[in-house]
């Protein structure tokens, strides 16, 4: 990666996770004056903004960017906002896990989620570790989701066969905000 390229990691007042991106200067320079977010895109080269998210301060850490938001367009706090992606992001991920619990339960043939049960929790954890392999080589977006998916799902077939609750890694993340 170019050196000039830094990771950049946009929190609120709170320190809490907004964003993340890559920045050159050239993106950091434009969200200084332009008091919103820009990012680098490395697939194209381009520099874009990020629509709704307001920067007020931009701090350059060892290796990385840290930028401070105000707010997020569209709510005078960012927090609604925010918190309605989170419960609906939380409410997938206990479908998920109903799902994978139930096909342990029946263990139906010809399923994937089956397939993985039957060869007990050694697989299980190296099939996760390979994808979170590959979701660190993916390179363009539709891939990072692709792959973070895949990720996610084989992380909770894990959980599921440690009899790790899903919501305890909720809390576990919740108390870390």
């Amino acid at each position: 990666m170019d050196k000039d390229i830094k990771p950049a990691v946009c929190v609120d007042s709170d320190g809490r996770f907004v964003y993340a991106c890559f920045q050159n200067e050239k993106a950091k320079n434009k969200s200084l004056e332009q008091g919103e977010l820009w990012e680098y895109l490395p697939e194209g080269g381009r520099v874009l903004p990020v629509e709704g998210i307001r920067i007020k301060k931009v701090s350059e850490k060892q290796g990385w960017i840290e930028l401070l938001t105000d707010s997020v367009k569209g709510d005078s706090s960012g927090e609604t906002v925010q918190k309605e992606k989170i419960s609906a992001a939380g409410t997938v991920l206990e479908k998920l896990e109903q799902i994978i619990k139930k096909r342990r339960q029946e263990m139906p043939e010809g399923s994937y989620t089956s397939h993985l049960f039957s060869k007990g929790g050694e697989k299980i954890r190296k099939k996760t570790g390979e994808e979170a392999v590959e979701l660190i080589l993916a390179a363009k977006k539709e891939e990072i989701s692709y792959e973070a998916a895949d990720l996610i799902y084989h992380l909770i077939v894990l959980l599921v066969w440690e009899d790790i609750p899903l919501s305890d890694v909720l809390s576990e993340l919740e108390s870390r905000f």
